[in-house]
């Protein structure tokens, strides 16, 4: 009987959802009734609209893997950073800069592949080398200069897939804003949501 019950409350429960799924639909319709709208959004027979609202959880779950990869891989280089240098030079360079830009042009790249021999298994059991959405991060290393000011950083390009640029004004941006860069420097974030 209980087994019942609990089925019962499933169908319940998958029932209202596809009855809130059909009402949002029908709301964002009402809103905005241009035919191109529709045309544009169709993309499976059943003739439910795709638009980013349908896809904005797998977005936002893209987003969180994407800091929580770019935070864990910059702690790492962090780590490794202060393991070849003294306490106190390595703390220097954890201090968030006073500068409000990061230009990328002043760091030094180094592969996924490099940086794994240098990070994993110390620092970190893998060095993931795709985005949430599946763009490769980019990875900035100087291995020659790890005294310099501008040692270190992790970028992913955002949902679109395309770097918007080498320089950055450090400010932080709207959650919803997927196409942005996500960017790390240096022991602080630089661009993040």
């Amino acid at each position: 009987m209980s087994n019942k019950m609990q089925s019962s409350d499933h169908i319940i429960i998958v029932s209202l959802l596809v009855g809130v799924i059909i009402l949002l639909i029908l709301l964002r319709e009402k809103g905005n009734p241009s035919k191109a709208w529709e045309e544009e959004n169709i993309s499976d027979p059943s003739g439910l609209p795709t638009d980013s609202a349908y896809n904005e959880s797998e977005d936002i779950e893209a987003q969180k893997r994407t800091v929580t990869d770019i935070r864990h891989t910059g702690t790492a280089m962090f780590s490794w950073l202060t393991d070849q240098v003294s306490a106190g030079a390595a703390g220097q360079s954890q201090t968030e800069t006073t500068t409000r830009t990061v230009d990328f042009g002043n760091y030094r790249l180094i592969s996924h592949r490099d940086l794994a021999k240098l990070l994993v298994p110390t620092y970190i059991p893998e060095v993931p080398e795709r985005d949430g959405w599946g763009h490769p991060y980019e990875f900035y290393l100087n291995v020659e200069r790890i005294l310099e000011s501008q040692v270190m950083g992790v970028r992913s390009p955002g949902r679109d897939g395309r770097f918007s640029s080498t320089k950055y004004e450090v400010i932080r941006f709207p959650v919803n804003y997927f196409d942005e860069d996500i960017v790390w420097t240096d022991g602080y974030w630089a661009r993040w949501p």
